[in-house]
This record gives C-alpha cells, structure tokens and sequence, in this order.
C-alpha cells in the first residue's frame, strides 16, 4: 500500500497542525514547515506527492515558492494545493496563473 507523503507549509502553527493531523488520521504521512525557506530547502531533500501551501506568509510567500517550484527542473511537476484566508477572484486567478 502507498502512503501518500503531504508537505504543509503554512505560518500559522495552529492551522498546520490541525491540517496534518486530519491527514495523518485519514493514513496519509504529513509534515509542516513554517515558511516558504524552509520548505524550499526540504523540497532539495525529499519530494511529496502533494504540497499544500499557504499563500500570504512572511519572507518567501506562497506565491513566490510556487514560482520557484514551477521553474525547476526537478519540481515543475509536483501537485499544489494554495489556502489561503485571503478571499477573492484575483488571489485565486494568481494561484492559477502561478501554477497551483
């Protein structure tokens, strides 16, 4: 059996922890780093099948991690989920237009 791998990457401690451990209760393996950096950085180490990202973090935001994901060689590919608090259609079109 395949465990799907889900990397959280989101500022707020709360929201990321609730959000894996849904996962992890659901029988996914899920992890959290707290910025744009630093998931960059684990993103050289391991890959997951899915990344769940938020868009509006301090340092690197969302928006900024998916484009560097979108322009390597070795990540173009990887599956993006964006969340956000942050409403409306152009956040959204962004998502989009950037890759997720």
């Amino acid at each position: 059996m395949h465990v799907t791998h889900i990397l959280i990457v989101d500022d707020d401690e709360i929201i990321a922890e609730m959000a894996s451990q849904i996962l992890m209760d659901a029988g996914h393996a899920s992890g959290w780093v707290p910025d744009g950096k630093r998931a960059l950085e684990l993103l050289n180490w391991r890959r997951p099948d899915l990344l769940l990202l938020d868009q509006d973090m301090p340092g690197l935001t969302g928006a900024q991690v998916l484009r560097s994901l979108r322009s390597s060689a070795e990540n173009y590919d990887l599956p993006v989920i964006m969340f956000t608090g942050i409403s409306g259609i152009e956040d959204e079109n962004a998502a989009f237009h950037n890759g997720a």
